[in-house]
């Protein structure tokens, strides 16, 4: 009888500041492909088998998973995006359920308050209800160290806002590639520095085991 007056869904959230423009955490979020390297799951089961197909970003994005008993297996694809402000997909855990996350972005200064949001209906089943007085403590915690790492990641990139760059994918054949790994100072004149040294190296290994380039230099 109780379960007749407990909520029929669920709904947890949380928030977090990201010292960077709306621009540089959308492109994050927009997309699985850097998934992996913010979710709080992932180190959960690192050896999942993960498929992403659909596009490269965007509506109809989708990523699905599948691996030990505490991650199970499930799908979540991109369903609406609006550029710099909201990304919200659809959870499917299989015989667990449907449900919803959202992310909205607002921006706070020169940065982003990021806020992670979950939802669920239990469509009237009452003991899934009873199910839903527990979901923020036990998905809260998650959503907390998600966020960390999400904040930690875009705050590793530089500070400038993208939000005027078109974004392209393209498919390339696989080429070998020769590099030099180095690194420089903030300013130009230490990374023009760099780079001049680090292009003389690869100069001389080309022309030394007589190579020809296929392309232009990278950096």
């Amino acid at each position: 009888a109780i379960a007749f007056f407990l909520p029929d869904n669920a709904h947890v959230e949380r928030s977090i500041a990201i010292a960077r423009p709306p621009s540089q955490v959308f492109a994050v979020l927009d997309s699985y492909r850097r998934f992996n390297d913010w979710s709080p799951w992932f180190e959960v089961d690192p050896h999942a088998q993960v498929t992403i197909t659909g596009p490269g970003s965007g509506v109809g994005a989708k990523y699905a998973w599948s691996g030990n008993k505490d991650v199970g297996s499930g799908s979540q694809q991109i369903v609406e995006a609006k550029p710099n402000e909201m990304v919200k997909t659809a959870l499917d855990f299989g015989e667990m359920g449907k449900s919803t996350a959202t992310f909205h972005l607002t921006p706070e200064g020169q940065g982003t308050q990021v806020t992670w949001g979950f939802d669920m209906s239990f469509g009237g089943k009452l003991i899934s209800r009873y199910f839903g007085l527990m979901m923020d403590a036990y998905i809260g915690k998650d959503y907390d160290k998600g966020l960390a790492k999400l904040k930690n990641l875009v705050e590793s990139f530089p500070a400038a806002d993208i939000s005027g760059v078109q974004r392209q994918e393209v498919q390339r054949t696989p080429q070998k590639i020769y590099f030099v790994s180095a690194s420089s100072a903030a300013d130009a004149e230490s990374a023009k520095t760099v780079l001049t040294e680090a292009f003389g190296k690869l100069s001389a290994f080309i022309q030394a085991n007589g190579i020809a380039m296929q392309g232009a230099p990278m950096t």
